[in-house]
C-alpha cells in the first residue's frame, strides 16, 4: 500500500489545483490587443536624399546614387517587423520573426501615427493610416564627417521619418548646415520608406 500513497497524493493535489484554476467567477486577464497589423510584403519609397561635401558647402547629389549602392547589405538584408500589435490605446509592439521587441508609446493625430522618441522626448511621424491599411515609416541613414585627423561616421536604421532637420542640427557631431560640409569626403544621406501593413480591424 505504501507504494501507491505518493502517487495518490500527487493525483489529489493535481486535481485540487486544476479545480482551483477553473473556479467560475474568477476574472480573466484581458491581454487581447486592440488591433494587429500584418506586413503585406509591399514597400513604398518616400524620399531619397544624398548630400556630398564641397569647398563651397554640401551639394545635392541624389541623382548620382541609388539606395542599393549606398546602403549595400544593410538595405538588402533588412526585414521589417512581421506584425505591429497595438496592445492598448497608447502601446505598440513590434514582432520581427515572431519575437517581441520594443514597446513603443504612440498616439494618432488624425490618420497620422506618431511615436514617442524617449531619447529626446519628442513625438515623431511613424506612419499614415487609412482604415485597415497602415504605411509604417522607416529610415536608412548614413553620415560621414571628415575633419583631419578626425573622422566621424554612422550608419543605421530608425523607425519613423527622417527629415533634413533631423540630420542637420546643432547638437552632437552633426553638421549644423550644408555650409559646414566642406570636405569632399563629407556625406549625409537618408532613405525614407514605408512598409505596408493590413490590420484585422480599423483603429
Amino acid at each position: 500500500m505504501k507504494t501507491y500513497l505518493p502517487l495518490l497524493s500527487l493525483l489529489i493535489l493535481s486535481l485540487l489545483s486544476s479545480c482551483k484554476k477553473q473556479e467560475p467567477g474568477q476574472p480573466q486577464p484581458n491581454n487581447l490587443p486592440i488591433a494587429t497589423f500584418n506586413y503585406t510584403g509591399k514597400m513604398e519609397v518616400s524620399e531619397f536624399k544624398v548630400y556630398k561635401g564641397d569647398p563651397n558647402g554640401g551639394k545635392d547629389v541624389s541623382k548620382e546614387y541609388t539606395p542599393e549602392a549606398l546602403f549595400l547589405d544593410r538595405l538588402k538584408n533588412f526585414t521589417p517587423p512581421n506584425q505591429l500589435i497595438f496592445k492598448s490605446k497608447d502601446s505598440l509592439s513590434q514582432l520581427p520573426k515572431r519575437v517581441e521587441v520594443d514597446m513603443l508609446k504612440y498616439k494618432f493625430s488624425g490618420d497620422t501615427l506618431k511615436g514617442h522618441n524617449r531619447y529626446v522626448n519628442t513625438w515623431e511621424v511613424y506612419g499614415i493610416k487609412s482604415k485597415k491599411r497602415l504605411a509604417y515609416s522607416m529610415t536608412f541613414y548614413i553620415y560621414t564627417r571628415v575633419s583631419p585627423p578626425y573622422l566621424t561616421a554612422a550608419v543605421g536604421t530608425e523607425h519613423g521619418l527622417t527629415l533634413a532637420q533631423n540630420m542637420f542640427r546643432s547638437e552632437g557631431a552633426n553638421f549644423k548646415s550644408l555650409t559646414e560640409m566642406t570636405n569632399s569626403n563629407d556625406l549625409v544621406a537618408w532613405y525614407n520608406v514605408s512598409y505596408i501593413y493590413e490590420g484585422d480591424k480599423d483603429l
